[in-house]
């Protein structure tokens, strides 16, 4: 699988010695070879036409590394140097190093690639041992920040250059932006299935094991809950780490975790902090009101599902209000909302087990997997525990009219304590997969986002330890080694 645009970066490796320059295997195509897993993993090669041949005619022994020429015809050295210098300068942010094996007389050729290198500030390396030291100089864990620009209060250049200042001194970063008309998530899918064609099974990595050279990379989100929720569902069950750098309005996910909601401490936790494992989660539904079986969508989530009350919330919180009021723009969409809710009847069941099968007349259902303490109708229980390898379901009982706001003050309570008061007005359950219906038919409120639905159920289903988390050191029991390897 070829590497994204977004991602490559480049060494470039060069010789003048009579056996390369003749097609023979000479000391670079060699060096090469004995290192080109290390490289496959963390560069494609920039080359001249004569190493370029013979590492295409003898594919066997680079199968994993991309490989491209830097011009189509060897012409005469002056020529090359001045065509390789231009390269270096032209496009020092993609080049990681220089490898040049001169022969011993050379000194002619050597001046425009020391002077490009030097003013680059890009590493080159002389001879084979120096060259032999450049793979681990130069190799750092990489990191790959999927960045949403129409995220936060700052202007995203703001944000960018904190953001580099703090992780490109620990590790290889690569930037890919977020597109309007690409959906996050398949960005994200397509990022782990380079990893996972580059690094083979990455479930089987371990990040804090040093005799591993080349750990993994580690998948960043900076954005919004919906961005954040995107990019880390992608990973879940796929061992590959996500580091979290929030810049939303309501920052739940992180706030759970205690991933500080500023950028300059999310980046510091994700350079010191440790790997935590928290469930994970799916929900599949008919996104049609058509009888089409067909049309069921299956979606990854990380924190919060809602049926009723909470959609229409979300809902009536518009960008204006969110960019205005901040978070106190959820309580002015909250009065709305209580303006508009009906009551309406839900059928659920718990883990495929038909017993488990109950009605009851709600205003809101709230499935929650990873929730912050302010999340309100997530505290049936009084709080969320993120790694038990179940959901907290939460049902408001609605029999009269005042009911729901017996069943508020309850969880205002449960919050407050972080225990359950044991209100009759609400119904809380434990589980590891929840089917419900509504109807009439309730909007869905998935991690932010709100999706439409129709009356066939709902499913939502746990995948416990699926999701691999930097957190800050006080907030995991794991390994202390930090993340920047």
């Amino acid at each position: 699988m070829s590497t994204p645009s977004s991602l490559k970066r480049y060494l470039i490796a060069l010789s003048s010695s009579q056996e390369e320059q003749n097609d023979k295997n000479g000391p670079l195509v060699e060096w090469i070879g004995v290192h080109q897993h290390t490289l496959a993993k963390n560069c494609s090669l920039w080359t001249s036409p004569d190493v370029f041949r013979q590492l295409q005619d003898d594919d066997k022994k680079t199968p994993l590394l991309e490989v491209e020429t830097l011009w189509e015809d060897a012409g005469c050295n002056s020529v090359s140097d001045l065509l390789v210098a231009s390269k270096i300068l032209a496009s020092s942010d993609d080049i990681l190093g220089v490898v040049w094996i001169p022969p011993p007389d050379d000194t002619t050729a050597l001046h425009n690639l020391v002077r490009a290198c030097s003013f680059a500030n890009i590493p080159l390396a002389l001879n084979l041992a120096s060259a032999q030291l450049l793979p681990k100089a130069l190799f750092r864990r990489m990191a790959i920040l999927i960045f949403n620009p129409a995220a936060g209060q700052r202007p995203p250049q703001q944000d960018m250059q904190e953001i580099q200042s703090i992780l490109q001194s620990a590790f290889d970063l690569r930037v890919v932006y977020t597109e309007q008309d690409k959906d996050v998530s398949e960005q994200a899918k397509e990022i782990l299935a380079w990893i996972q064609a580059k690094y083979g099974n990455t479930n089987s990595h371990d990040d804090n094991n040093n005799n591993n050279p080349t750990p993994a990379p580690i998948l960043l989100a900076s954005g919004g809950d919906g961005t954040v929720s995107a990019i880390a569902g992608a990973t879940i069950d796929s061992g590959i780490t996500v580091g979290i750098i929030p810049r939303g309005t309501a920052n739940a996910f992180s706030v759970a975790l205690g991933i500080p909601t500023d950028v300059q401490g999310a980046c510091q936790t994700i350079v010191h902090g440790a790997k935590r494992q928290v469930d994970g989660a799916t929900v599949s539904f008919n996104n049609t009101t058509t009888n089409d079986d067909e049309s069921n969508t299956e979606i990854s989530w990380i924190n919060h599902g809602g049926l009723g009350f909470e959609a229409g919330l979300v809902g009536n919180t518009t960008r204006e209000l969110k960019d205005t009021f901040g978070n106190f723009g959820y309580t002015i969409g909250a009065v709305q909302q209580v303006l508009n809710q009906k009551p309406f009847q839900c059928t659920f069941q718990l883990d495929d087990d038909p017993a488990s099968q109950k009605s009851i007349q709600t205003t809101v259902v709230t499935i929650s997997n990873v929730d912050a303490p302010s999340s309100i109708f997530a505290q049936g229980f009084g709080k969320v525990i993120p790694d038990d390898g179940l959901f907290e379901v939460t049902i408001a009982v609605i029999e009269h009219e005042l009911d729901a706001i017996e069943g508020i003050v309850a969880l205002a309570i449960n919050t407050w304590i972080k225990d359950s008061v044991g209100s009759p007005k609400l119904l809380c359950l434990r589980c590891r997969k929840f089917q419900v219906s509504c109807s009439p038919a309730q909007k869905l409120l998935l991690d932010g986002e709100v999706l439409e639905v129709d009356e066939r159920p709902v499913v939502f289903e746990c995948k416990p330890k699926g999701l691999n988390v930097v957190v800050p050191m006080s907030d995991t029991t794991s390994s202390n080694t930090n993340e920047s390897g």
